[in-house]
């Protein structure tokens, strides 16, 4: 895999940043005592264990956001199956005939199939017509449009 803006991976670090702002608020609690704290105290104990889950799930949250959206912004660009594939690049070409005569399109070396036939070799394209080729193997092209 490999990112158009690899520099900005740099600061995935700053993922960590909801953590920080997390514990910076732990301390910074007040304990203020007054009489009817007891039965708050009881009920506060019976809902830490839920109350403390559902706080490591927002910060979890909050952590995979930050790292999602400096991931988004670094612009991955992948191929195959997510680029583990380490297959062939994918490669398309687009022609445009712009000229009232027809344009003949061949490939020596490898296997150019009409899409939707069996047939393959030379194909030709039609005046002012339009034509993409797909690689779609390491020899094999496709070749769809205004093509005959």
């Amino acid at each position: 895999m490999t990112f158009l803006v690899p520099a900005l991976l740099l600061a995935l670090p700053l993922a960590a940043l909801p953590v920080v702002i997390h514990l910076i608020h732990l301390y910074r609690r007040r304990q203020v005592k007054w009489a009817a704290m007891m039965f708050l105290r009881m009920a506060q104990r019976m809902n830490k264990g839920l109350s403390r889950l559902r706080q490591v799930l927002i910060l979890a949250f909050r952590v995979l956001a930050v790292a999602a959206i400096l991931f988004v912004i670094t612009r991955p660009m992948a191929g195959g199956l997510l680029g583990l594939t380490g297959g062939v690049p994918d490669t398309v070409i687009v022609l445009h005939n712009n000229s009232t005569l027809t344009q003949t399109v061949a490939i020596t070396t490898d296997t150019l199939t009409l899409t939707g036939s069996t047939t393959t070799g030379t194909r030709t394209i039609a005046a002012n017509g339009l034509a993409t080729i797909v690689k779609v193997g390491t020899t094999s092209w496709l070749i769809s449009g205004n093509v005959t």
